[in-house]
């Protein structure tokens, strides 16, 4: 079920905001109010409240494959840091579409650099976790 949850987020996203994306890892505040001004403020705060909701769904995720080991344990630990990181970038998107003009490049860097933490932790926790499987499973054959 979170699987199928992660797809309808992650396409309502797109359909919301195609370049929700670009928003994200702007480099500039200037290239920020472009993708936002793509679709406008409205959707593209719908699309940040829909990646809340894919946070949640791809958290719920990992909870679920979690196996009592120590790659499991490790990989669930990074994709908590990983779901915080994005519900702070989520966080910082809807502030900086309401922030029209007076968003800074720096607030953007911010952004960015907190969407880096959650790329690089979800990748890790992700493997962390397939490990994980990997390890459960062998001991059960």
């Amino acid at each position: 079920q979170a699987a199928i949850a992660m797809a309808v987020f992650s396409g309502s996203i797109l359909a919301l905001a195609p370049r929700y994306t670009d928003a994200q890892v702007a480099g500039s505040a200037a290239v920020f109010r472009d993708a936002v001004a793509d679709v406008g403020n409205g959707r593209t705060f719908a699309a940040a409240l829909a990646d809340v909701l894919f946070v949640l769904a791809y958290f719920s995720l990992a909870v679920a494959l979690a196996r009592p080991n120590r790659w499991s344990k490790v990989g669930l630990v990074l994709m908590t840091v990983a779901a915080a990181s994005d519900m702070i970038e989520n966080s910082l998107v809807m502030v900086g579409i309401g922030s029209g003009k007076d968003l800074t490049d720096g607030f953007v860097d911010l952004i960015r650099g907190v969407g880096a933490v959650k790329w690089v932790t979800v990748i890790a926790g992700g493997l962390g976790m397939l490990a994980g499987l990997f390890v459960a499973r062998g001991r059960d054959q």
